[in-house]
């Protein structure tokens, strides 16, 4: 789609939670190397026995803890929220 994920990730200031599928084809970058280019720490999920990509992760059932609630409790710690 002619987006650098690599090139792109640094350019947010913002907090960064990283999620990807383990078996994905279609993404053209490691998350762990992403990971590591901004430091992210433990802010990285790998779900690796999925092969969802992009938005689909929220719609695969076999996520475990579903990406939602993941990224909804990384959410208000990152900000700041309470429940």
């Amino acid at each position: 789609m002619g987006v650098t994920t690599s090139d792109s990730i640094r350019k947010y200031s913002n907090p960064i939670y990283i999620a990807a599928g383990g078996k994905d084809l279609i993404a053209d970058s490691d998350p762990q190397t992403l990971c590591n280019m901004i430091n992210c720490g433990n802010h990285l999920r790998v779900y690796q026995d999925s092969n969802s990509h992009g938005t689909d992760m929220f719609s695969d059932q076999s996520l475990n803890p579903p990406l939602s609630k993941l990224i909804i409790s990384w959410l208000s710690v990152a900000f700041g929220k309470s429940k």
